[in-house]
């Protein structure tokens, strides 16, 4: 697990509160090629991201900065370590 978290954010006027996990996922090209992603699970698009990206895209990506917690977490050999809790976060404030 790379990282933890509480979010509180709204969607079509409903509130959620949610714990989320965060999790490294070491595949190489020919994995993910061969990976089936469906419609249903795909249904606004889906991308696999370099640990590099996050930092220059203009998508709106969660928790906020990830890209400052991810630079260590593929050389890091002790993946059993305790993960990295950046904070809760009020997405709609």
């Amino acid at each position: 697990m790379v990282w933890t978290r509480k979010a509180v954010f709204s969607v079509d006027g409903r509130t959620f509160d949610q714990y989320e996990e965060d999790r490294l996922a070491r595949v190489t090209a020919d994995e993910v090629r061969e990976m089936n992603v469906t419609a249903e699970v795909a249904c606004y698009g889906h991308h696999w991201w370099s640990t590099a990206e996050p930092a220059t895209t203009a998508e709106v990506v969660r928790p906020k900065k990830p890209a400052s917690l991810l630079p260590d977490v593929p050389a890091t050999v002790d993946l059993g370590r305790a993960p990295v809790y950046p904070g809760n976060e009020d997405t709609d404030a």
